[in-house]
């Protein structure tokens, strides 16, 4: 999934009649969604998609004129983007800039699964490191605990082409 489309516009923040943040979609389906009027413009980008016969903004939030249902509990999935968006793309162990996936326990040991709570970012020079071990055996320390994203934070991290400016939207409904 791109952050961008084709021509290279940032992605489409939708929200749902209430305001809720509830997904990004490519801002063409937005433009779609604007003529069908299935949608209004909230928040443009000052550029416009155009033909012979229309003119129709670029959206950087539109809002759904009908309600939706969302679903209550948010899950996101473990990706090396949604890992690096959790750990701020921060090495877990020396707060350099990551590289890497780190498993804390290896993958080689019993408990070494690939998930939220046992996998950090690394750089590479720590990654080697620490290799086959656990932090504890190589002598580092983590920085933070690994968790499992809940709530918000999962469907921000969730969300393809995240902007600062759709805060107002989130900090709404924290």
């Amino acid at each position: 999934m791109s952050l961008h489309d084709e021509q290279g516009y940032p992605r489409t923040l939708v929200l749902n009649s209430s305001y809720q943040p509830i997904t990004t979609i490519d801002p063409k389906r937005a433009a779609v969604l604007l003529i069908d009027g299935v949608a209004e413009l909230v928040e443009g980008t000052g550029s416009f998609f155009r033909s012979p016969y229309i003119s129709v903004p670029v959206a950087s939030v539109v809002r759904l004129c009908r309600q939706t249902r969302t679903p209550r509990k948010y899950r996101v999935h473990l990706t090396k983007r949604t890992l690096f968006a959790r750990d701020s793309g921060l090495c877990a162990y020396c707060l350099s800039p990551a590289e890497n996936i780190d498993h804390v326990i290896p993958k080689s040991r019993p408990g070494g699964t690939h998930t939220w709570t046992n996998v950090v970012a690394a750089c590479q020079r720590c990654n080697v490191k620490k290799g086959a071990r656990t932090p504890e055996e190589a002598g580092m320390r983590l920085h933070k605990q690994p968790t499992e994203p809940r709530g918000q934070e999962a469907f921000i991290l969730g969300l393809a082409g995240y902007q600062d400016s759709w805060d107002t939207w989130f900090n709404k409904f924290s």
